[in-house]
C-alpha cells in the first residue's frame, strides 16, 4: 500500500474517532459544546507541538522519533510553548482572550510549518 495512502487512512480514522468522541460527550453537554472541547483540546494541547517534533527530531526526512515518542513529546512541547507564548504576549499589552489566544496558536503552526519546509527545502538542495 502507497504510504500516502496509509496516511490518509489514519488521518481518517483519526478524524472518525474525535467525532464519535465528541458525539458520546454530546450526551452530557451540548453537541456544539463537546466539539469544541474535543477539536480545541487537538488544537491547543497537541497540534503545535506535533509540528515542533518534526523541528527538532527528524533528520535527512528520516523520523528519528517512534509513533509514541513524537504523541508525548508533542504533549509537551505544545503544554509549554502555548503557554509561554501567551504569557509574554500579555506581558506586552495583548490581551488574553479566544482570538488572540487562537491567532497565536495559528502563529505558531504557521512557523512550524515554514521551518519545515525551508528545512526540507535545504536538505533537498544539499542531497542534489
Amino acid at each position: 500500500m502507497p504510504k500516502t495512502n496509509k496516511l490518509f487512512q489514519t488521518i481518517l480514522i483519526s478524524l472518525a474517532t474525535l467525532m464519535v468522541i465528541a458525539l458520546l460527550m454530546a450526551i452530557w453537554l451540548p453537541l456544539s459544546l463537546s466539539f469544541r472541547l474535543v477539536f480545541g483540546s487537538i488544537f491547543v494541547i497537541f497540534l503545535p507541538g506535533f509540528f515542533y517534533t518534526f523541528i527538532f527530531f527528524e533528520k535527512d526526512k528520516q523520523p528519528t522519533l517512534p509513533r509514541l515518542e513524537r504523541v508525548l513529546l508533542s504533549l509537551v512541547f505544545s503544554i509549554t510553548l502555548v503557554p509561554l507564548v501567551v504569557f509574554y504576549l500579555n506581558k506586552m499589552g495583548l490581551a488574553i482572550n479566544l482570538l488572540n489566544t487562537s491567532l497565536v496558536i495559528v502563529g505558531l503552526i504557521v512557523i512550524a510549518i515554514v521551518i519545515i519546509i525551508l528545512k526540507n527545502k535545504k536538505q533537498g538542495e544539499e542531497n542534489a
